[in-house]
């Protein structure tokens, strides 16, 4: 008889801000909706009802881009930014707090990794322009898009959704869990739906043009535009829904002597 030895895979992740745009020299630009916001105070979500302490509403990791940021804000919009911070617009340099495997290329490169290995579905192919299954409230999945992914229409995911190259999202699309956008680091939004993004996003550029490892974090973009509502929340509860997913590997066969 051979036994199989098995091992239970969790991921080992912290959120630092509801909207997280992690290196230097950030290219962005906010929507002009009077209801498209970003906020840090933490919404409970995903069948939780206890909230934790607030994060901020969009932490980058300079000063710089903290201006940067700021004035990519609409002046009239500026109030729909909250977070732990206390004032608005809510953006913070989260240098000081980012946890090592946020800080680095190589360390990124490993997150996205692992949840590579916990994949719930194959890995998808980019260019992409659907998800076969993202998910529901009671079956959230790990999915890795290797590449570009473009969705729109009515499409709400749930559980983790890294994307290696440019996430497109427009119409009604929103998440419940964790976005990684992390590789090309370009996420770029065209609202006029009302979804809505309850977790935690991040935005990293680990990778070059020809996909190739950068040495230091690059310029990562954040682009969203049009008159919808959809809006980025930290949700703890979703948050810990989608790293509290668990997958298991064999890790060893033993020939069992009677």
């Amino acid at each position: 008889m051979v036994q199989a030895e098995i091992a239970e895979d969790r991921l080992n992740f912290a959120a630092t801000a509801a909207l997280t745009i992690d290196g230097t020299g950030d290219t962005a630009s906010m929507p002009s909706s009077n209801i498209f916001g970003v906020n840090g105070i933490d919404s409970a979500g995903c069948g939780s009802t206890t909230t934790g302490p607030a994060l901020p509403g969009i932490g980058v990791t300079d000063n710089p881009d903290v201006t940067t940021i700021t004035a990519a804000i609409p002046n009239n919009r500026k109030n729909n930014y909250t977070g732990s911070g206390g004032s608005t617009p809510d953006v913070q340099n989260i240098s000081s707090s980012l946890p090592p495997n946020l800080q680095t290329v190589t360390s990124l490169q490993n997150l996205t990794s692992t949840i590579k290995s916990m994949v719930t579905q194959p890995v998808v192919t980019g260019p992409a322009s659907n998800l076969s299954n993202a998910g529901t409230a009671a079956s959230p999945q790990i999915i890795y898009v290797n590449g570009d992914l473009t969705l729109s229409g009515n499409v709400t995911g749930y559980g983790i959704l890294v994307v290696t190259g440019t996430f497109t999202a427009s119409g009604n699309v929103g998440w419940n869990g964790l976005v990684l956008v992390v590789g090309q680091g370009n996420f770029t939004g065209n609202g006029g739906g009302n979804n809505s993004y309850n977790g935690a996003v991040l935005v990293a550029k680990t990778l070059d043009s020809m996909g190739h490892p950068l040495t230091n974090l690059g310029a990562p973009t954040f682009n969203f535009s049009g008159g919808g509502g959809n809006g980025m929340n930290y949700s703890s509860g979703c948050v810990a829904q989608a790293t509290t997913l668990s997958t298991f590997h064999i890790m060893a066969f033993r020939e069992m002597l009677n």
